[in-house]
């Protein structure tokens, strides 16, 4: 008998490569906590990482605006926050998670046009597996 082929996720099984993975839905979704501890769990990223990611993504500009910068506090969800702004957050938290591989569905559907031409994903996630479901074209 020929022996059982195996699938392998940058060598390792499926059930041990979710931590290879990062997925940014299309509706992004926040804890209750301040910012700075949405792009921290959601990242899993060193501050140095965070930093850099903000400065890419730009998020660093809106975040000076805040009163509060970086630990300006969220309702549960984000419910204060738009939906792009949400997005954003979360899409800058992908990008600091520094994961081998990314899973992206419609992750800029709700952001207005000029953010969404000025973030290359394909610069953004340079050197990663991405993949992507989007109906834009």
């Amino acid at each position: 008998m020929p022996p059982i082929p195996s699938v392998r996720v940058f060598g390792v099984p499926p059930a041990q490569a979710r931590g290879l993975c990062t997925y940014l839905a299309q509706d992004a979704h926040l804890l209750e906590g301040s910012i700075s501890t949405n792009l921290t769990l959601m990242s899993g990223a060193t501050p140095e990482l965070l930093t850099a990611a903000l400065r890419a993504t730009e998020l660093d500009r809106w975040i000076a605006t805040l009163p509060m910068g970086l630990q300006t506090l969220l309702p549960p969800g984000g419910k204060t926050l738009s939906g792009g702004q949400r997005q954003w957050i979360a899409l800058t938290a992908a990008i600091a998670s520094q994961r081998p591989i990314v899973l992206l569905d419609e992750a800029t559907a709700h952001l207005d046009r000029a953010r969404r031409e000025q973030l290359r994903l394909e610069s953004l996630f340079a050197n990663r597996t991405v993949v992507m479901v989007s109906h834009e074209s």
